[in-house]
């Protein structure tokens, strides 16, 4: 119960004449042991001597059967005085704890809970009469453990049914970011191509990054990552070290590469950062450095590998008599020294690999992802579309030469006509190998991937 009357209600004496005909009434009533309700109002705090029993008026006063009900309950409390010997029951409103019925002259039923306070109560009419009583606080029962542990089952089950379905979310957000990104890099190398009437070349190897003092041809060490970045709005980034002496241009290409682009990485996998660089053999012409900004992309360089390595020792070995490898039945876009035309790509722009996503292994050191993203012809960079290999989502193996994602079902290309398809980890492996070949003049329908 909420309290307990410690006080029985008092009446003035010297203002009886005046008293109310209710208050008469029930006083009368009393003395012949007669029952009859009386309704009075009860404001709070108690510190409140304001008189505010005027607000409500006489019309708040209402009979109401055996007792009273709550009223203007956001102002203050009504209570009801019954003599009835039986309990009234009804439900109490908010905030209100519990109701308990009393028995006898100056006793009644009351709506109240909290702290223990002393309360103003006073009579509406036209004379107000004023008692004092204490209600004595009682603590509400607390939840039991079975009641809790239900608790924490619903919730868990909550957060089990609503989890996948945000993650889902997430990840159609974080592949159509993707899907934006290689729309971008489709579009720089269209550009180039208009540009210089042909793709970017794939440079020389993976110890040199881009040197900025040359174009984008054969003669560009760097791969096809520096090539497009003018294409990208990267073009001062490119240019950085331009003309300077050669140990200064070393320093200076160092910086460049230790540049993330976020245009170059997929949030599946990975944000713009830096990670852990191979120095073996050691890069020629920036230093060593423990780490390096990387790429989640890869140019399609055909559906066999060309030869690579580290490419030559200094720029006059490579302009000079280097044995490079023969690269003329080469399939791709990009590769080593490539200089591929649009006119090149026979099969169709539409039919053929120009950009996408590039495997990466989550539990070994992964020879395809140790360089930088501005370096030359390697694995970091270029995959291949080799026969029974088509992509597959990251994992344990060691397939630094496939194309592939951290998606759950799909691998990203751009094609060379600019529209990025979703490839499925389950498509035909023949087919995955003619998109890969620009010229192998085999037919493909766009059905069938």
């Amino acid at each position: 119960m909420a309290g307990k009357l410690d006080g029985p209600w008092f009446y003035s004496e010297r203002n009886e004449p005046d008293l109310h005909p209710l208050i008469k009434r029930r006083r009368d009533a009393a003395k012949h042991g007669q029952r009859m309700p009386l309704i009075v109002s009860v404001l709070e705090p108690a510190n409140d001597r304001c008189g505010r029993s005027d607000q409500f008026g006489e019309s708040a006063l209402r009979q109401a059967g055996l007792g009273a009900k709550l009223e203007n309950f956001a102002s203050h409390f009504v209570f009801g005085l019954s003599l009835r010997q039986q309990p009234l029951h009804f439900r109490p409103p908010p905030k209100v704890s519990a109701i308990e019925d009393f028995d006898g002259i100056g006793s009644g039923f009351a709506f109240l809970g909290g702290h223990s306070s002393l309360l103003d109560v006073r009579v509406f009419g036209r004379f107000f009469y004023e008692a004092s009583f204490t209600m004595r606080a009682t603590s509400r029962r607390g939840l039991t453990v079975v009641e809790l542990l239900v608790v924490v089952a619903i919730i868990g089950l909550v957060v089990a049914l609503v989890l996948p379905a945000v993650q889902a979310a997430r990840e159609a957000s974080r592949r159509t970011t993707c899907e934006n990104h290689l729309k971008q890099l489709g579009t720089a190398m269209a550009n180039h191509e208009a540009s210089y009437r042909r793709f970017p070349s794939g440079g020389w190897g993976f110890a040199w990054a881009g040197n900025p003092d040359r174009g984008t041809d054969r003669t560009q060490p760097g791969g096809w990552v520096f090539n497009i970045l003018k294409f990208v709005d990267q073009g001062n980034l490119a240019a950085l070290g331009k003309g300077q002496p050669a140990p200064q241009q070393t320093t200076t290409i160092t910086l460049v590469v230790q540049t993330p682009l976020a245009i170059f990485n997929c949030p599946s996998r990975r944000g713009p950062g830096l990670a852990p660089f191979d120095p073996s053999p050691p890069p020629v012409n920036f230093n060593i450095v423990a780490e390096v900004a990387k790429s989640d992309y890869a140019v399609n360089a055909g559906d066999f590998a060309c030869p690579g390595g580290p490419g030559p020792t200094s720029l006059a070995a490579g302009d000079g008599n280097y044995p490079w490898v023969d690269t003329r039945e080469c399939s791709g876009i990009c590769y080593l020294r490539s200089e591929v035309r649009i006119a090149d790509i026979r099969d169709g722009a539409s039919f053929t690999y120009l950009v996408g996503e590039k495997w990466a292994t989550t539990s070994t050191t992964d020879l395809g992802d140790d360089q930088t993203l501005y370096s030359g012809y390697d694995y970091d960079t270029y995959r291949w579309g080799k026969p029974n290999k088509p992509p597959l989502p990251d994992g344990g193996l060691f397939e630094p030469d496939r194309f592939g994602s951290a998606h759950t079902a799909v691998c990203n290309f751009v094609f060379c006509d600019g529209s990025v398809h979703a490839i499925s980890y389950s498509i035909d492996p023949e087919v995955n190998r003619r998109l890969a070949n620009r010229a192998d003049n085999l037919p493909v329908l766009a059905s069938q991937f």
